[in-house]
């Protein structure tokens, strides 16, 4: 009978493959169990993620909502009463968030619209003796012009605040100020 048949022999050869079998099972389900925990790890970090740059989005979204609501009452009326500051605070809190998910003219529309806010705070907020009077012709055109860069504004921001009304909102907004509800084609 050869040697590794013995029955002494053959107990330390299955306790041998046991041992490795055994270490083999750990080391494959630990690192299967680390995998696992990595994948999720990344999917929080990769939900996170998109949680603070929906969060952003519709608070910078917000922003411009009021500035434009301001410029279209300010239309409507041929005036400009307001006499304290139009706020930026999302876009100052979160702009930082959003940028990464934006292509370049997607930021450059939201800088834009962002640096017409201040435009208008110097232009009609600090400015004394402008608040109540009617509005000339030239001053009308810059803001329907500054209207439209904040709708551009919000269609920019539309994707990335989960919105998919097709921008039925704009049209429910333009209802509440009794503007027409017509779709200006090719305005982004």
């Amino acid at each position: 009978m050869p040697w590794y048949l013995n029955p002494l022999i053959l107990l330390a050869e299955f306790g041998l493959l046991g041992v490795v079998l055994g270490g083999l099972i750990t080391a494959g389900s630990a690192y299967l169990l680390d995998e696992r925990r990595d994948e999720r790890r990344n999917a929080k970090e990769v939900q996170d993620r998109a949680t603070k740059i929906t969060t952003a989005a519709r608070l910078i979204e917000l922003d411009f909502r009021v500035v434009r609501s301001v410029l279209r009452g300010a239309l409507k009326l041929k005036m400009w009463g307001r006499s304290y500051p139009l706020s930026l605070s999302g876009w100052q809190e979160f702009r930082t968030t959003i940028a990464p998910a934006l292509s370049h003219d997607q930021w450059l529309k939201l800088v834009l619209a962002a640096e017409v806010v201040t435009s208008l705070n110097e232009r009609y907020v600090h400015v004394p003796g402008i608040h109540g009077k009617t509005l000339i012709e030239s001053q009308s055109t810059f803001l329907a012009l500054n209207v439209e860069r904040m709708e551009a504004a919000q269609k920019v921001l539309a994707p990335l605040m989960g919105k998919s009304d097709g921008g039925t909102a704009d049209v429910v907004d333009a209802k509440r100020e009794g503007e027409p509800t017509q779709a200006q084609p090719g305005s982004a």
